[in-house]
């Protein structure tokens, strides 16, 4: 992972709170991103953000260790994002995966 992608995790992170569900979605505009980083607000800076989301949601596999309800253990296979919206307006949605 990148420097660059680190933080935007970071950043995705940042919006997490102890009271939040599993479920919870989170909203943020590019263009907010793009200022919290000190980027200029250019087209070049908006790609630099969508690339390191589609990144970040293809590269962060994760394999944790589980046991089923039955006793048996395994391993689950998931991803850091549950969902990943980028609109075509400027808006950034995500979701991490509850597991």
């Amino acid at each position: 992972m990148k420097s660059f992608e680190q933080r935007v995790l970071d950043y995705c992170f940042s919006f997490v709170s102890e009271n939040d569900t599993a479920d919870k979605m989170y909203e943020v505009s590019v263009l907010e991103v793009i200022r919290h980083f000190g980027l200029s607000a250019s087209g070049n800076s908006y790609q630099r953000v969508a690339k390191a989301l589609k990144t970040l949601n293809e590269n962060t596999a994760l394999y944790l260790p589980k046991t089923l309800p039955s006793g048996e253990r395994g391993i689950l296979m998931t991803q850091l994002f549950d969902t990943l919206f980028f609109g075509e307006a400027g808006t950034v949605q995500f979701r991490f995966s509850p597991n």
